[in-house]
């Protein structure tokens, strides 16, 4: 101890220490709750919030497998301060600004200042330790409690050996931070277990030493014996069956990720550090003889770490593989500081001077940060599971929808969130296969009319989806990390969106902007009508396109050359589809908030209205032009006492088959795409029992087309399809902003 003050009233010891612990309570305080409870969190949370310590106590004997020390400190934080994601991490931030100047200690303890110090720093920038400081679990804690007793135990290990009298206060600093460590964590009672068998095993020829270790050890057995039965109880349970068989390179890896962030530069240099770290010290022990026996030698620093390292790791992959498997990396962050320890002894082993060490721990650490910060976008991007959002989506739109249920898995998860946003509903229903019956006892007498459906942290059941797709109409979907939110309403399937936002009421009616990609999924046919509006500010410097595909097949391409409303129809045939999908894609959507015209942060593509169900087809057809003379000389085969009055056709236009034409139509066709020698312009012709026949045009020449009665068959409507279309303003040619599909003509008698 008298050594350890003298170092910290050092300088050169005192201020990097305080700026690394300074820097390191900044990484692991900022954006506290800044994320969102993730599902464990809230297990802690749910665990720990009961009536009283009893109630911890038999929650946690029966529902989970942790011993009770964490949630136990949790529950008294919950009573007397509170439970906000803040408050609840703060123990665990605590924790892990105080793990940095701990293996400060045990890095000196180990070796010298120099290791401690980048061990330290190490501690201070690298993700593991950051991220574990920032979640209400008890991995934070037992790392802390973990080199405290390790601290102790090598104390007492080195002391035995050299046969020097322990002194009270390491005896009882090893049992209070072993027995602490064991009931924050089953792996914290796995690490004292494994020191115990290691102090006897090297000791087993040495009674004097032996008595002060079965001592201790007496001592520690006593303090957990009071938990034993229920550890046995919690032994019995298959909580671990969500993790998969491992795989030993895989596993490795991702031991290796976990330790260091997962930068391939960082791990390259990692492991050339280690790798250099091994030589040097296969030359100490063989040409310099550094050890006297092989006794020292298996005290060493270097072996004892390497052994802390490597020993949990090995024993856990092979339970894992014969029995039922637990290998989880964050329970392997009681072997953490060996890590971290080992990789500053490496550093300061290196041939270089005293100042280029310090370059190089600069280098590395900045390295390690800017990948946090900047790769890992560790304090700018959500990387928990967003149960707080999802709650949230509903809190905000559920005022739109009145008459709901709302349905979800993790039930208690989400009220947790719903309570904390003074939102006076809960969830009602479960959200899985088991919940299917219930849930149709709701919606068999139509009330509710909309059903809220929120799924977290695992993937809804299919046939719990299909079921409500089925009887439900899907009106919103909302995706977030770990989290999906549903809107379905209770009535007969008119149709859906997907890919839009929350409709808004506008003067006019019912609108929705869209994304870049939208979908109107719809389970009728017919005539329909929909009204678009695109009001991009820079619209007319840079014009807007829409495409319009019906079931995957484009029907309209709509080019916007100023902001403007249109009314778009189209005409809707029988398919084999019994859910009709309207997909719409824009070019480019445009940020009011980017722009400076608003708050309003979304993407915004199109406003589209309400679709509209005609009654019938209008007279004169859908997806044509006005009607137009043609004045371009004498029409090929055209009767030559009638008027040449022709229209152009979108990509698609429909028009009624009247009854004195069901005997045969002839139709002339004209394709005037500049580019049609190059790119032929193909022309399907579908009648209601689908396609009738395909023209192709090469040149730009009207064309007659005779359909035949037996052609047209019972079709009440015809519709010409055409694969791409043109338009005159873009190509040079005029002022015509129209796309323009074929010209029809037919002959008036």
């Amino acid at each position: 101890m008298q050594l350890l003050k003298r170092n910290l009233i050092n300088k050169n010891v005192l201020i990097p220490l305080i700026l690394i612990l300074t820097l390191g309570a900044i990484l692991r305080f900022y954006g506290l709750g800044i994320q969102s409870f993730w599902l464990d969190e809230l297990l802690t949370w749910g665990m720990s919030n009961q009536e009283n310590l009893t109630g911890v106590i038999n929650t946690l004997r029966c529902c989970s497998t942790h011993p009770p020390g964490y949630l136990s400190i949790i529950y008294f934080v919950e009573k007397y301060i509170g439970d906000s994601e803040l408050i609840l991490r703060f123990p665990s931030a605590v924790s892990g600004v105080l793990s940095i100047f701990v293996i400060f200690l045990l890095g000196k303890r180990l070796y010298t200042y120099k290791e401690g110090l980048i061990a330290s720093a190490l501690m201070a920038v690298l993700w593991s330790p950051i991220y574990y400081s920032q979640e209400a679990r008890s991995n934070s804690l037992l790392l802390l409690f973990t080199l405290f007793a390790t601290y102790f135990w090598i104390t007492i290990m080195w002391r035995l050996n050299e046969k020097v009298k322990l002194s009270n206060y390491i005896i009882f600093g090893y049992f209070l931070t072993a027995i602490t460590s064991s009931y924050l964590h089953y792996f914290g009672l796995f690490l004292v277990v494994l020191q115990g068998l290691g102090s006897i095993l090297f000791f087993i020829r040495r009674r004097s030493a032996l008595s002060y270790i079965f001592f201790t050890y007496f001592l520690i057995f006593l303090a957990y014996l009071p938990w034993f039965p229920a550890m046995l109880d919690q032994m019995s349970s298959d909580s671990y069956n969500w993790v998969n068989q491992p795989e030993l390179i895989t596993s490795l890896k991702s031991y290796f990720n976990f330790l260091f962030n997962t930068s391939r530069t960082l791990k390259s240099a990692i492991l050339i550090l280690y790798s250099f770290l091994f030589f040097n010290s296969l030359y100490n022990i063989f040409k310099k003889k550094e050890y006297r026996n092989i006794r020292a030698m298996l005290l060493s620093s270097g072996l004892l770490l390497v052994l802390w390292l490597i020993v949990p790791f090995v024993l856990i992959y092979i339970k894992s593989v014969l029995s039922a498997p637990f290998l989880v990396n964050r329970n392997l962050i009681i072997s953490l500081p060996a890590a971290y320890l080992l990789l500053s002894r490496s550093i300061t082993q290196l041939p270089f001077s005293s100042r280029n060490q310090v370059i190089i721990v600069f280098v590395f650490t900045g390295l390690i940060l800017s990948n946090l910060i900047f790769y890992k976008s560790y304090y700018s991007k959500p990387h928990k599971e967003q149960f707080r959002e999802s709650a949230g989506y509903i809190v905000e739109h559920d005022h739109l929808y009145k008459d709901s249920i709302i349905a979800g898995s993790y039930a208690f998860m989400t009220n947790y969130y719903f309570e904390r946003k003074g939102f006076d509903r809960r969830v009602e229903l479960g959200a899985n296969q088991k919940s299917i019956s219930g849930i149709s006892k709701v919606i068999s007498t139509g009330n509710p009319r909309y059903v809220w459906s929120l799924h977290a942290h695992s993937v809804p059941d299919e046939g719990y989806i299909n079921f409500l797709n089925k009887n439900l109409t899907l009106l919103e979907y909302k995706k977030f990390i770990g989290a999906e939110v549903w809107l379905f309403e209770n009535r007969s399937p008119d149709f859906y969106y997907l890919g839009f936002y929350n409709p808004e009421e506008w003067p006019t009616g019912r609108y929705r902007w869209s994304k870049q990609e939208s979908i109107i999924g719809f389970d009728r046919k017919g005539a329909i009508e929909l009204v678009l509006h695109v009001s991009h500010p820079d619209v007319e410097k840079a014009p807007v396109i829409l495409t319009v595909f019906l079931n995957k097949k484009p029907i309209d391409k709509v080019t916007f050359t100023r902001k403007r409303r249109i009314s778009k129809r189209y005409y809707i045939p029988k398919a084999s589809k019994d859910v009709q999908q309207l997909f719409l894609k824009i070019s480019r959507t445009w940020n009011p908030y980017k722009y400076g015209v608003s708050k309003d942060t979304r993407d915004l593509g199109i406003a589209v209205s309400e679709i509209k169900f005609l009654d019938e087809l209008p007279k004169d057809g859908i997806g044509f032009y006005q009607w137009e003379t043609w004045g371009g000389g004498q029409i090929p085969g055209w009767p030559h006492d009638l008027p040449k009055r022709f229209r152009w056709t979108g990509m698609r236009a429909s028009m009624r088959v009247e009854s004195g034409l069901k005997n045969g139509i002839t139709l002339f066709l004209l394709s005037s795409h500049p580019d049609i020698n190059k790119s032929p312009v193909k022309v399907e012709i579908i009648g209601d029992d689908g396609f009738i026949r395909e023209e192709i045009f090469t040149e730009s020449k009207w064309k007659k087309v005779i359909l035949k009665g037996d052609e047209i068959k019972n079709s009440k409507v015809l519709t010409i399809q055409v694969n791409r279309t043109w338009n005159p303003e873009s190509a040079g040619v005029s002022n015509d902003s129209r796309e323009l599909g074929v010209a029809v003509a037919i002959p008036e008698k």
